[in-house]
């Protein structure tokens, strides 16, 4: 035994939530490439997602000081850039759509990621 679950973890749901895809709660680390002097040039930064669902994530930002309304999310088992575009700010989250809503087997290889410790840094 690894430490890690050995079923995914549930969707998170309430009764007054009206989702078209559930969120599945991960602790992942991911690269995010935010345009900067426009879109002339890309900056690369990291964030941890905290759910994600096929239409989206909840990021906790590491080490983005300002979050930009549209940039890109790469996930560590995929090479594929997804745009993304955020939906809400929080003081500590931010609430992220998909430009496109992904595969459910997507969703489901992500969460079968090794999750992240701020301890292992």
């Amino acid at each position: 035994m690894n430490g890690f679950p050995t079923q995914a973890p549930a969707p998170i749901t309430t009764s007054a939530e009206k989702r078209r895809h559930p969120r599945r709660r991960i602790n992942l680390l991911v690269e995010i490439e935010l345009p900067t002097r426009g879109l002339r040039a890309m900056t690369d930064a990291r964030a941890v997602v905290c759910n994600i669902s096929e239409g989206g994530v909840l990021l906790d930002p590491i080490d983005i000081t300002e979050m930009p309304d549209c940039f890109y999310l790469r996930f560590p088992h995929s090479r594929e850039r997804l745009a993304c575009y955020v939906v809400n700010r929080g003081r500590r989250f931010v609430n992220v759509m998909f430009a496109r809503p992904v595969p459910a087997t997507f969703v489901e290889e992500i969460v079968d990621l090794p999750a992240y410790s701020r301890l292992s840094r």
